[in-house]
């Protein structure tokens, strides 16, 4: 395994956190558990979580208000934060987690989710060097180039918003295609990792289960603005 991360297991059954925390470790990755909502606020204050697995319905505090919690926090504002269930779960339910995995999980499909996440955060926020490429190693234009993306970048996230709401897959899988294209030339690398994943979405998926993908366009986006020079 190429690549080795700080999980957190957060399920009120003591079954299923022995489950993921056997699976996962075998898998090479360091994992902490908790039983409850408030434990997992409280693991989440003292350590740098890289992905955390949320169970939905739990008692004391459910896995909602404790991911609420835990992604006001600066450390884990970014951080993925995927929803575990029994049972398929109401779309406006899923809108503050990152992803959704339906229990039983199989080993394949909890190896694919974290490994998916892997390849997002080793994904370079600004690459200097492919930027400099197409601004034919000329700073000056790299900065003018780089201007333009980040003041075209809000309307082209409302018209995207627009095309997802009207379910008009052409014109939305159109506009990120657009989209990907000046990412590419500004080396908005995880921007355009985001907008990679956004298009898969686009032709299966309805507006409301889009939301989760667009937040974490949108924190790439914030991430690029404060990484370039």
């Amino acid at each position: 395994m190429s690549h080795t991360h700080k999980i957190l297991i957060v399920d009120d059954n003591q079954i299923n956190r022995q489950y993921f925390s056997m699976a996962l470790k075998k898998l090479g990755h360091q994992v902490y558990l908790a039983q409850s909502g408030v434990e997992a606020i409280v693991l989440s204050e003292q350590n740098d979580f890289d992905i955390i697995l949320m169970d939905i319905r739990m008692p004391e505090m459910n896995g909602n208000e404790a991911t609420t919690k835990i992604k006001q926090m600066q450390r884990h504002a970014n951080t993925p934060v995927i929803a575990i269930s029994a049972e398929k779960c109401p779309k406006s339910v899923l809108t503050i987690f990152d992803g959704f995995l339906l229990k039983p999980v199989r080993p394949g499909d909890l190896q694919q989710t974290i490994d998916g996440y892997s390849q997002q955060q080793t994904t370079s926020v600004f690459d200097k060097e492919h930027a400099l490429k197409f601004s034919n190693n000329d700073e000056n234009i790299m900065a003018v180039l780089i201007e333009m993306f980040i003041k075209e970048f809000p309307q082209q996230i409302t018209d995207l918003e627009v095309f997802i709401n009207q379910k008009s897959k052409e014109k939305s899988a159109a506009i990120v295609h657009k989209m990907r294209g000046s990412a590419k030339i500004c080396g908005a690398m995880a921007v355009d990792k985001q907008l990679e994943e956004l298009n898969k979405l686009i032709n299966s998926r309805d507006a409301e289960t889009l939301k989760p993908q667009l937040n974490k366009l949108l924190q790439q986006f914030d991430h690029y603005i404060t990484e370039i020079p």
